[in-house]
């Protein structure tokens, strides 16, 4: 009993022994790289600049209804919004739009009743375009 018990001490030891030296554990020690996208130009993108950065920009509409928060924006003003939304986050306005562009008006109204049911129809018929 106690041979296999020494034994698997050593087995142990060994294992613990090699591993620290093999070539993989090397590479762990790397940074990693962090792929960023952004969805605006404007975004200062010398803030993003460093070795461990890969930035790609991305210009084309997303196929879930977000858009590049200038043409966004755009939109807010020619649906008479951009007062309302104006000091609403990203996010938030982000879901307008998602939510305009699937749900119905009468939707709409109930979960934006702040919101006039005139210009959250307009924003529907320019989203359609």
């Amino acid at each position: 009993m106690k041979f296999y018990i020494a034994l698997s001490f050593s087995l142990l030891i060994a294992s613990i022994a090699f591993a620290e030296k093999t070539p993989a554990t090397a590479s762990q020690t790397q940074d990693p790289k962090i792929k960023v996208t952004t969805y605006s130009e404007d975004y200062p993108k010398e803030e993003l600049k460093g070795a461990q950065y890969e930035h790609q920009n991305y210009n084309q509409k997303d196929p879930q209804g977000i858009l590049p928060p200038a043409e966004r924006d755009n939109l807010f003003i020619k649906a008479g919004l951009a007062a309302a939304v104006d000091s609403w986050d990203q996010l938030d306005k982000d879901m307008l739009l998602m939510k305009a562009r699937t749900a119905s008006l009468a939707e709409l109204k109930a979960k934006y009743p702040k919101l006039t049911p005139e210009a959250l129809a307009k924003l529907q018929k320019l989203l359609k375009k």
